[in-house]
């Protein structure tokens, strides 16, 4: 099983993600999408907490946001490490509904 990437700059963890992609197995693919969809669902939760700061700040003043925005991007790839919110789940179950495999299953 594809380790789950532990902190947010972890680029040799992408890359073998990548190369396991490219293999195109059937033993590797449900992994590799799994991994894919739970990356999607740290990204928007980043995205959800950059939104809420950004909101949350009062008479706009500008300051330092570089150790701020690293951590969002490590808080958000452990809010969804285990269960997360769901996002991925929800993809993974779209994504297996119109895969070739199971047209013969949705004609049914």
């Amino acid at each position: 099983m594809t380790q789950p990437t532990a902190i947010y700059n972890d680029f040799a963890g992408l890359a073998t993600m990548r190369a396991k992609a490219a293999q195109n197995s059937p033993e590797t693919a449900p992994e590799v999408t799994r991994e894919a969809a739970r990356q999607f669902e740290a990204l928007f939760v980043q995205m959800m907490l950059k939104s809420m700061r950004d909101a949350s700040e009062v008479l706009g003043e500008k300051k330092d946001t570089s150790y701020q925005d690293m951590f969002d991007e490590q808080i958000s790839l452990d809010l969804t490490k285990e269960k997360g919110l769901g996002l991925a789940d929800m993809m993974l179950r779209q994504l297996s509904v119109t895969t070739p495999d199971n047209k013969a299953d949705e004609l049914k």
